[in-house]
Formats: structure tokens, sequence, C-alpha cells
């Protein structure tokens, strides 16, 4: 679903034609017919990144400087700018728990809300496309986002969503995840670079979304001949 991926395969000795496809999620997409003047809604997603219920290795700092980063940043664009925060979860309760512990770390949380029920792929549709920006650190709400043209912004925390936001020539708005800690201002300056001409942003994101759609499709149908070949 990415150069990266072809490359691995090639590294390994794999000799056949490789062909780069869409990610099937991509196929999903959903209509949107209006943006708004400028990004307000803001839709959250977290990880729980080195936490001992979920990450195979367990390192309580690690997380700790996380979510207290993420905090700072969104207490941050919260005091900057006038926006409305919806945290929800594409993994359902770890993801959930996260950003509830991110909330309760805010100074800003009375701008912010917490979706604490697990959502199905057209309930994350609904919400992605109800939102003006996505800062997504799991790669699906990225993609569900753009499904429904939100512009995003990423949380890197593996090398899945970097090829991502490298495929959609989105790297300027990412952000490594163990970095996040080292300032507050992280979000803000990628928020900002989205903002400076929303209207472009908002163009670009609907042109990327059709590209991808058209790319899943395609494969979708390579996948449909292969099944028949063999039928």
């Amino acid at each position: 679903r990415d150069p990266e991926s072809a490359e691995l395969l090639q590294s390994v000795g794999v000799k056949k034609e490789i062909q780069v496809i869409g990610d099937p999620a991509f196929s999903l997409k959903k209509e949107r017919h209006t943006h708004s003047e400028s990004p307000v809604k803001i839709g959250v997603t977290a990880v729980p990144y080195y936490h001992g219920g979920y990450w195979p290795e367990s390192k309580e700092e690690i997380y700790q400087q996380y979510i207290e980063g993420m905090a700072k940043n969104l207490d941050a664009l919260a005091a900057a700018r006038p926006v409305e925060i919806t945290f929800f979860a594409t993994k359902f309760p770890q993801d959930a728990d996260v950003t509830k512990d991110i909330q309760a770390l805010m100074k800003e949380s009375a701008h912010t809300t917490v979706i604490d029920r697990n959502l199905l792929p057209k309930d994350l549709l609904e919400i992605t496309a109800s939102q003006d920006l996505v800062i997504g650190t799991r790669l699906h709400s990225l993609i569900l986002a753009t499904c429904t043209a939100t512009p995003v912004i990423a949380v890197c925390y593996h090398h899945k969503v970097t090829d991502f936001m490298k495929l959609a020539n989105l790297e300027e708005v990412s952000i490594p995840i163990g970095e996040m800690h080292q300032s507050e201002n992280h979000l803000t300056t990628a928020y900002e670079l989205l903002a400076a001409d929303w209207t472009q942003t908002c163009e670009q994101t609907q042109k990327l979304s059709t590209t991808l759609y058209e790319e899943a499709m395609s494969g979708t149908r390579q996948f449909t001949e292969a099944i028949k070949k063999n039928v």
C-alpha cells in the first residue's frame, strides 16, 4: 500500500512485478460538500504508547512524557485559537483510556469532549466528516479522515504513519511521537501551516481523497480479477 512496502519486498528477493495500490480502507470514501471558513472543530486520536496494559514493552516514563506532551500541545493550541477538541478512538477501549489521561492533564479541558464508546467504521466516518481537522496518531484515523476530505496532522508513532504522510506529501505536519514532549508548540505550528491558506489546504485534501479512493478501487478490482482467475 506504499512505496516503502514495495521496496521491502524487492530487498528480500521478490522478482515479480510489484504494484503499489491504495489501502482498501480508502474505498470507504464519504463525500464532503462544504468546509468551514477556518479550522475550529479538531478531532484527536491517541495510542497507549509504551503503556503496560497494551504495549509489548512497558515504559511508564515514556508514556507519561507522551501524554504530558500531548496535553501541553493541545493546551497551547486551545489557548491560541478558539478550537473545540473532540477525542475519539479507533481502537476501543485502549485508545479512549489514553485520551482521558490526556484530558485530565489539560488546563483547557473545558474545550474538550471524549467520545467514550466503541465506534464502527460508519461512526468514524461521521465523526471525521464533522471535524475541520484531525490530529491523528493511529494510521486509520488519518486514513478515515482523508476518506472524508478532512485535513490531517500526524503524530507518528510507527513508520507506517510516517510512510503515509510522506505518500500524502504532508511531512511538514508530521510530528515524531518521541519529540512531542520537547515543545508545547508542535501542534500549534502544524495547525498554523494548514490554516494559513485554509481554502488551499481543503482543496488539496479533497484532491488527495479522490486520488487515494481511485487507487483503492483499482486495487479492489485487481483482487477481484485475481480471485476469478483462481476459481
